[in-house]
């Protein structure tokens, strides 16, 4: 998340003087998120050890995203974000994430790494991030 600052009023809660400067994050967002099923069984992994009554769902499943992006949208801290899009990575995007992510098929996780799912909405999205926040520094700009 990048930083920028917002002036404080009176009535918001928080240590800040009316007209003093807070830092307000910048949120990265895009609706495809919510279509990637990250699965079900231990902790997402997909994977039924033969041995519970019910397979939970991942906690990164749309309902609860769902919930975090409503709660950051109109919750208390609402008015110090920006929301920027998100977008699909680009197959170079994902190798420089995670070079296992080339050989598994897309719907499956990376071999030998049951735990992870690459989704390119979430590593573009991330790495558009991870930009914003490298290109608000002194006017600097990284690349990686």
């Amino acid at each position: 998340m990048a930083s920028s600052s917002v002036a404080a009023t009176a009535a918001e809660p928080g240590p800040h003087a009316a007209g003093e400067k807070v830092a307000a994050a910048a949120v990265f967002w895009h609706e495809g998120m919510l279509a990637h099923d990250a699965g079900r069984g231990v902790f997402g992994r997909g994977l039924d050890p033969g041995f519970l009554d019910v397979l939970d769902h991942h906690p990164e499943n749309a309902d609860r995203v769902r919930n975090m992006v409503s709660i950051l949208r109109r919750g208390p801290i609402a008015r110090f974000l920006s929301w920027h899009s998100g977008r699909p990575a680009h197959a170079a995007e994902l190798l420089s994430f995670h070079s296992a992510a080339a050989a598994a098929p897309r719907a499956a996780p990376p071999a030998g790494h049951p735990w992870r799912h690459h989704h390119p909405l979430a590593t573009a999205t991330t790495r558009k991030g991870k930009l914003h926040k490298l290109d608000r520094w002194n006017g600097f700009h990284a690349e990686f």
